[in-house]
C-alpha cells in the first residue's frame, strides 16, 4: 500500500477481510448524534483514498445528512447476491441450501425491493409473524440466525450502519412449551409401525425396518440424516459385541457427506435389543446377491440412501396421527439426550461427547437444576468428603 501519507486514527483494517491480491478491508470508527459508537465501511485503496471517503462521510454527518456509508444505497437483494458470493460459498451445501431456501421463501419476497438502509426491525418483525405462523419455534431461530448473519455482514461492507435484526429475540413469540415426549409415547408409535405389538417383541422376532429407525433415533440420539446415511459396516468397527456404531456421514437433502461438525463423528452406544435386532436384520441382508457391507441400512432398494422427507411424510406422520402423539422424528433424538441427562451418571463433557454438540452451551439446555435437591446433594458431596 502507498506510503503517500498516515491513515486517520479511526480507520481500521478488518483482520480476515484480505480480497485475493491480499488487499484488507477498511472501515471507519465513528459516533452517532447521540454519542453511541458506530462502524462505517471504506472499502478498499490507498491511503489518501481512504482518508477522502471517511472525511466525505464525517463532514455529511457533522452537515445533518443521515449517515450514508459507501455503498449503502444498494437493495437488500443485490446485498444477498454480493453476500452469497462472498460467504456463503465458504460453508457447507447443505448450510448453503438452508440459508437460500429461508431467502427464497422468507426474505426475499417482502423485503428483497427495500434498500439496505431501510430494513428496520420492526420490519423483520413483521416479515417473522407473516411467515412463520405453524412453523416449529428452532424454525423461526434459524431465520433470525439468517437475518442476523446477512446483515450484520452489510454493517462490515458499508451497506448500513447497524444490524437491525440484532435485538431480536430467539424465543418462540407463541409462547408454547416444548412438546412431551415419553417412552410410553414412542411404544405407541412403535405399534402402529408393525404387524405385532412392538411390546410383545421377543428375542429373534424380525422388526420393521420402520421400527428399527424409531427405535434406533429413540436410543442413540442420532440425527435423522446421520442414522439415513449408516451403512452395515458402521455397526462393526469394533465387532457385534461392542454394542456401539461409529457416525461419519450424513445424508441432508440428497446429498452424502460429511457430519454437521467435526465434534459429530463419534461412537455411540447400543442397547442388547436394538444390537440383536440389527444383527438380525444384517443376518436376513446378508442373503441378498448383492450385498456388501457398505451397503445402507436403510437403503430405498436403488443403493441410496432412504428418503428423509418422503418417509416422514408417508410413514411416520400416519402412524403418529392414529396413536395420537404429537412429537417430531427431532424429539426423538432429544428425547434421548434427555435420558443420558436424567440418569445422573453422566456429566456435561459425556452428554456433549455423545450428542455430537460442538457447544457444551447446547448441551447444557438439556441439565435441569432441582432447587429441592440441590442443598441435600451438596450436602452429601461435602460429607464425602471425609474431613
Amino acid at each position: 500500500m502507498p506510503r503517500q501519507e498516515s491513515l486517520n486514527s479511526g480507520i481500521h483494517a478488518m483482520p480476515g477481510r484480505e480480497d485475493r491480491q491480499g488487499h484488507p478491508y477498511y472501515r471507519l470508527r465513528y459516533r452517532d448524534r447521540d454519542g453511541h459508537p458506530r462502524w462505517a465501511g471504506l472499502g478498499r485503496g490507498t491511503n489518501r483514498e481512504l482518508n477522502q471517503r471517511a472525511d466525505d462521510f464525517l463532514r455529511g454527518l457533522d452537515g445533518g445528512q443521515d449517515p450514508v456509508p459507501r455503498g449503502m444505497s444498494k437493495t437488500v437483494s443485490q446485498a444477498w447476491t454480493l453476500y452469497e458470493a462472498d460467504r456463503l460459498c465458504d460453508l457447507q451445501k447443505s448450510t448453503r441450501q438452508g440459508y437460500k431456501s429461508i431467502w427464497r421463501k422468507h426474505l426475499e419476497p417482502r423485503i428483497g425491493e427495500l434498500p439496505v438502509r431501510k430494513v428496520s426491525k420492526a420490519r423483520l418483525r413483521e416479515v417473522l409473524d407473516e411467515t412463520t405462523v405453524g412453523l416449529s419455534g428452532k424454525t423461526r431461530a434459524h431465520i433470525i440466525e439468517v437475518m442476523k448473519a446477512f446483515l450484520g455482514w452489510c454493517v462490515e461492507h458499508g451497506l448500513a450502519s447497524h444490524n437491525p435484526a440484532g435485538g431480536i429475540s430467539k424465543g418462540n413469540p407463541e409462547g408454547g412449551e416444548k412438546r412431551s415426549i415419553t417412552g410410553p409415547k414412542i411404544n405407541a408409535v412403535l405399534d402402529e409401525l408393525g404387524e405385532r405389538t412392538w411390546r410383545t417383541q421377543g428375542p429373534g422376532r424380525t422388526l420393521t425396518r420402520d421400527q428399527m429407525l424409531v427405535y434406533l433415533l429413540s436410543v442413540t440420539g442420532l440425527r435423522f440424516g446421520e442414522a439415513l446415511a449408516l451403512q452395515w459396516q458402521d455397526f462393526m468397527v469394533r465387532g457385534w459385541r461392542a454394542s456401539e456404531v461409529h457416525i461419519s456421514r450424513d445424508f441432508v437433502r440428497g446429498v452424502i457427506g460429511p457430519p454437521k461438525t467435526k465434534m459429530s463423528i463419534r461412537t455411540v452406544p447400543l442397547t442388547g435389543r436394538l444390537r440383536d435386532a440389527i444383527q438380525l436384520q444384517y443376518s436376513l441382508a446378508t442373503e441378498q446377491p448383492d450385498f456388501d457391507k457398505k451397503n445402507y441400512v436403510f437403503s430405498n432398494g436403488k443403493g441410496k440412501p432412504l428418503c428423509g422427507d418422503d418417509w416422514r411424510k408417508r410413514v411416520f406422520t400416519p402412524a403418529a396421527k392414529r396413536a395420537h402423539v404429537d412429537f417430531t422424528i427431532k424429539d426423538l433424538r432429544d428425547y434421548a439426550i434427555t435420558q443420558w441427562v436424567a440418569s445422573g451418571t453422566m456429566n456435561l463433557l459425556e452428554v456433549q461427547t455423545l450428542a455430537g454438540h460442538t457447544q457444551p452451551q447446547t448441551t447444557m439446555r438439556y441439565f435441569r437444576n432441582d432447587p429441592t435437591t440441590t442443598l441435600s446433594k451438596g450436602r452429601k458431596a461435602a460429607e464425602n468428603m471425609g474431613w
